[in-house]
């Protein structure tokens, strides 16, 4: 139940981190230019060489140039490492949720099992007393 508790935690945690769109590399119209992240998540190309940046609520933001080729590759080396991070974080989750779910079934498949309690035998053969215990409870019968 912890480790269930503590993967949630984490999901939620992981999941509001990734709710912003993180700055990424985009071709458009022949060059490479630098959109999300808040201040441009949406763009209209202006002319040749340069965009308008807008929120995601459609309000200016700025007009933006288009990379060089160093910054290019930073922008798609940092979204390697974010995909390399998601792809983890999701081969851990299926790792703890296959854990949990292999506890639970065993949990369930112990619950299941019926130990019938013992019956123990007083007396002659003619005359027998049976008497079946069951915890602090004992139920006799001739």
């Amino acid at each position: 139940m912890r480790a269930l508790c503590a993967l949630a935690a984490t999901l939620a945690a992981f999941t509001l981190a990734g709710c912003a769109n993180p700055l990424q590399a985009q071709y458009i119209n022949g060059d490479m230019y630098a959109v999300g992240a808040g201040t441009c998540e949406k763009w209209s190309y202006r002319t040749r060489g340069s965009i308008n940046c807008y929120t995601s609520g459609g309000s200016f933001t700025e007009m933006r140039y288009p990379l060089n080729e160093r910054q290019t590759r930073m922008l798609q080396t940092q979204a390697a490492q974010r995909a390399a991070e998601v792809n983890a974080f999701v081969e851990q989750s299926n790792a703890t949720s296959a854990q949990f779910n292999q506890n639970a079934q065993q949990t369930l498949q112990r619950s299941y099992e019926y130990q019938p309690p013992a019956v123990n035998s007083y007396g002659q053969p003619n005359n027998t007393i049976r008497c079946i215990s069951a915890g602090i409870y004992t139920n006799c019968r001739y």
